[in-house]
């Protein structure tokens, strides 16, 4: 069941209350539905008392005695006549009490399997295995998964180390070493979290596990950021590395509006690039993943080649680099600078380490942590090495501000010659391209998920026909890349400072929710775990990183707090949405234009109310329920929620006095169905798909 699963109140963990929610629109179920108002049957199946007992599917489950004139009501949760929800609000002269959601339905099933509903045959968790091992067989194995985002993680070399060598000198190498172990405590990190939670939406699904959703959005409008900056900064470097593997040493002429030629050429590139991964992503992503796996190869072989071809060239001719170390001085004016900020700059060098949680659902089961150890070797071995043969080629501090966007380029022209230049161009086209690819797939996980959440639009979750890919997502981040690199009119040195603080932001948040999932569900089955030192000293690296970013161009922050804040509004405002439309309707009741408007905003509140949330309790602890109840009411905008309780049939369903609690509950919550159903079985995969298609949420 693909759904968002909210953490468990506040004080609990997953030891004290087995839980999760799902919400979706709600809907009918055909011949299993009934829509009376008091004691009434939910979607699973037809309650129809006859005697005072309650039936469903045929089968007396309940005896629910019904009120009399000469007694109190049965605090049971069916005929409950909610006599709290009699208060209403005075408006306008008369009574309103249109929020009110209705009483809650009580439900029990002895056989949720039974022949005459499901197809299951055999025992339900041996079924449940054998269809996941069918869809096993079609997800991503561990090398098409480390291609996608190792396309991202490895390309980053081809701009980083010029980078890195203007900021830190001679000191580079060490700097990206210090990130290798940096990156090294990582690796646990998000395996931990990814091994507990498997679920896509890398940081904003842990931080929607641990914390609230609104804390969640948060990182995930950072991730989204990162993403947009990630496809146009690596699509326009594309573009650049692709022209000047041709382009001549004249002057490009001006065409009008000044720009060039070539500034022209590089603008139409960038814009097919996105558009030409729009079009793979769309065909999904299986196909696009193979793509990816021939990228990156290639990528990883041009690597290599250009490393032994330098280590070749340096033992001829070792007088560059016995120079740039006898000559070097700080570039910062003292070495501890030098290796301060050449860290924070070379922690751009593995960006994309964070891309495949956003997509781990697609991967098989145990390739995550795979994946993570492949990225984290490839960035350990390349980048220090490149940097510290790059000193044997090029002179210091010279070749490299010439050269700081194309360094490996203006290597392999020293190290081997023009045509060597020319590869190294092509592949530098190649695997950057694969990048806007590993954007589109990250944006696509993270987007669904949040749409799933109701922190976007449900349109976004439309499958096309053919394809059964979220055409959307996918169209509607091709138009705002594009749109938003026109915005900037190519220059795209401000997107990559909204980079740097987007990504390094998200890393800090993944450790931060790796600590709340500890304290908080450290009784979550996982087959890593990370040590709280590890943890601690992951953390504090990124933040100190973060901070070098920030104090060495301090500008980028401006330019971050205009994206980010533009970013979050619109995930914001939808969020507030429930609460702005009442905004309206309260002053709008107060005017004449109450009567033709005002029936409208109450449909539309209720509209974005018209969801179901499921929670599964393993106890109905009348302390927990009211926290999950609060949990449900304070993140998800809805009116209508389930509390699933699976009890052992040898012990028997859970006495009058454990059901009285939520017909308590549902008393207490009046603008929302509090509704109780208990289950025959155990907590399992195949309980709660079953449950969830039983209920249609």
């Amino acid at each position: 069941m693909s759904a968002p699963t909210p953490p468990p109140p506040s004080g609990h963990d997953a030891g004290d209350s087995s839980s999760s929610s799902s919400s979706s629109s709600a809907s009918n179920s055909g011949n299993n539905s009934s829509s009376e108002p008091m004691g009434h049957g939910g979607k699973g199946g037809e309650v129809v008392p006859i005697e005072g007992s309650l039936h469903i599917s045929g089968k007396v489950l309940l005896q629910v005695p019904y009120p009399s004139p000469d007694r109190s009501p049965s605090p049971s949760l069916s005929h409950m006549d909610h006599n709290i929800n009699e208060s209403s609000e005075l408006l306008g002269g008369r009574k309103k009490n249109w929020e009110f959601a209705g009483s809650g339905m009580f439900q029990r099933y002895d056989d949720i399997f039974n022949q005459a509903e499901s197809d299951v045959r055999n025992d339900p968790d041996i079924d449940f295995s054998k269809k996941k091992a069918a869809e096993e067989k079609h997800k991503l194995n561990q090398f098409l998964s480390t291609a996608i985002a190792g396309n991202d993680i490895t390309s980053s070399c081809l701009y980083v180390l010029g980078v890195v060598g203007v900021a830190g000198g001679v000191l580079a190498p060490f700097s990206l070493l210090m990130v290798a172990i940096l990156l090294y405590f990582f690796r646990n990190i998000y395996a931990e979290v990814g091994t507990a939670l498997p679920l896509n939406g890398g940081a904003y699904n842990a931080l929607l596990n641990t914390t609230s959703k609104k804390t969640a959005s948060i990182a995930a409008c950072l991730t989204i950021l990162s993403y947009v900056a990630t496809a146009v900064v690596s699509a326009n470097s594309a573009a650049n590395y692709l022209v000047a593997s041709w382009a001549s040493s004249a002057p490009s002429a001006s065409l009008g509006s000044g720009m060039t030629d070539k500034d022209w050429e590089i603008l139409g590139i960038t814009v097919s690039i996105l558009l030409f991964f729009c079009l793979l992503s769309l065909i999904g992503i299986t196909e696009s993943s193979v793509v990816a796996l021939v990228l990156f190869f290639f990528h990883l072989f041009t690597l290599l080649v250009l490393m032994f071809s330098n280590l070749v060239y340096i033992c001829k001719s070792p007088q560059q680099l016995q120079d740039n170390w006898q000559n070097m001085k700080p570039a910062n004016g003292n070495y501890a600078l030098d290796l301060f900020f050449g860290f924070s700059v070379s922690m751009l060098g593995v960006s994309g380490f964070e891309t495949s949680s956003n997509y781990i659902e697609e991967q098989r089961v145990g390739v995550f942590p795979k994946t993570l150890r492949n990225m984290w070797f490839l960035v350990a071995f390349f980048n220090p090495v490149l940097s510290t043969l790059s000193f044997g080629a090029l002179p210091y501090p010279a070749g490299f501000d010439q050269y700081t966007n194309s360094l490996l380029a203006a290597v392999a022209e020293v190290v081997v010659g023009d045509w060597f230049r020319i590869w190294v161009c092509v592949d530098a086209f190649l695997v950057l391209s694969g990048a806007v690819l590993t954007a589109y797939v990250g944006v696509m996980g993270l987007a669904r998920r949040m749409a799933l959440d109701r922190c976007l639009p449900q349109f976004l979750l439309s499958e096309n026909r053919l394809r059964h890919t979220n055409h959307w997502i996918i169209i509607i981040f091709f138009f705002i890349t594009t749109s938003l690199y026109l915005l900037v009119h190519g220059n795209t040195q401000t997107l990559s400072g909204v980079y740097s603080v987007s990504f390094l932001a998200v890393m800090s948040l993944f450790a931060f929710a790796n600590m709340m999932l500890k304290y908080k569900r450290n009784k979550i089955p996982r087959t890593i775990r990370a040590n709280c030192l590890s943890v601690l000293i992951g953390f504090v690296g990124v933040i100190t990183g973060l901070i070098g970013n920030i104090v060495y161009d301090v500008e980028i922050v401006a330019y971050w707090s205009i994206y980010f804040a533009l970013t979050l509004f619109g995930v914001m405002l939808m969020f507030s949405r429930v609460f702005l439309v009442k905004v309206m309707l309260y002053f709008v009741r107060r005017t004449f234009l109450n009567r033709f408007v005002g029936p409208y905003f109450e449909k539309l509140v209720l509209s974005f109310k018209n969801q179901e949330v499921i929670f599964f309790a393993k106890a109905l602890d009348p302390e927990i329920l009211n926290k999950a109840v609060q949990y449900v009411r304070d993140n998800e905008q809805t009116n209508n929620v389930y509390i699933v309780h699976l009890f052992d049939p040898e012990d028997g369903p859970p006495s009058e006095l454990d059901q009285s609690y939520v017909a308590m509950l549902d008393r207490m919550y009046p603008k929302m169905k509090i509704n109780l159903v208990v289950v025959a079985g155990h907590f399992s995969p195949a309980y709660v798909l079953r449950i969830s298609k039983l209920l249609d949420i």
